[in-house]
């Protein structure tokens, strides 16, 4: 299992706020000089908002020009960092299949159709606890297929539609209230599900200490060396 993370996300991110930050000031600065009608004010203001904002975009399409595509295997983990919080991607499964659609309305490739299963979910290990639970809106992402040749495919328009009237996805959360106005929704106990998630994975790690959470109740298990500790399993 790999995880693969954008390099400096973390920095980019501080260097983000950070520019929003002096750029703001520098705002209040070029606003108090056209004020008090400050010659030298609203030029240190422009000046330096100019210059903070370009030196960052320089910074931002450097870091794009010397970073690298990677391939996803399928059992890797591929992390966005947003400004609170990583969000993690992971490709659950590759289906060859010849039509996709409803029964009577299938579609048919010219040749097959490869449905992907991506699982995407917030990392709760670096959720901050102040962010409460304000939603996120992360930008759409676009799952690129790369065989073992190095050849690569994009997403089929024709089989995205197809598969989105098949009804073979999740319904969203703002969905649902609008088609249930009355259905009574639960705040999460984030307190409670940590508390839960500590006991499931205290019970994992003495099976074996080689655990990777993937989630509050789901984690992955390194058991190849587990005899050494507990013994060959009894035969029933």
């Amino acid at each position: 299992m790999s995880a693969s993370m954008p390099h400096f996300a973390p920095i980019a991110a501080l260097l983000f706020l950070g520019t929003v930050l002096v750029l703001g000031i520098s705002l209040l600065i070029l606003l108090y000089g056209a004020v008090r009608r400050s010659a030298f004010f609203a030029k240190l203001g422009a000046g330096a908002g100019i210059t903070i904002a370009a030196g960052y975009f320089l910074l931002l399409a450097g870091v794009s020009l010397a970073s690298s595509e990677q391939t996803l295997p399928p059992d890797g983990w591929k992390y966005f960092c947003e400004i609170d919080c990583h969000l993690a991607y992971s490709l659950v499964s590759a289906q060859t299949t010849a039509a996709l659609g409803p029964e009577l309305q299938q579609t048919t490739p010219h040749g097959k159709y490869v449905v992907l299963r991506v699982k995407t979910w917030f990392d709760e290990r670096t959720i901050s606890p102040r962010r409460g639970n304000g939603p996120l809106t992360p930008n759409r992402r676009k799952a690129l297929l790369v065989d073992d040749t190095g050849r690569s495919y994009e997403p089929s328009p024709e089989g995205q539609f197809a598969l989105a009237g098949s009804g073979d996805r999740s319904t969203a959360m703002s969905q649902a209230l609008r088609r249930c106005p009355d259905a009574v929704v639960l705040p999460p106990d984030r307190a409670a599900y940590a508390a839960a998630s500590a006991e499931v994975m205290a019970i994992l790690r003495d099976v074996t200490p080689l655990v990777e959470p993937l989630s509050l109740d789901e984690a992955f298990l390194d058991v190849s060396r587990a005899t050494r500790l507990h013994g060959r399993p009894g035969v029933t």
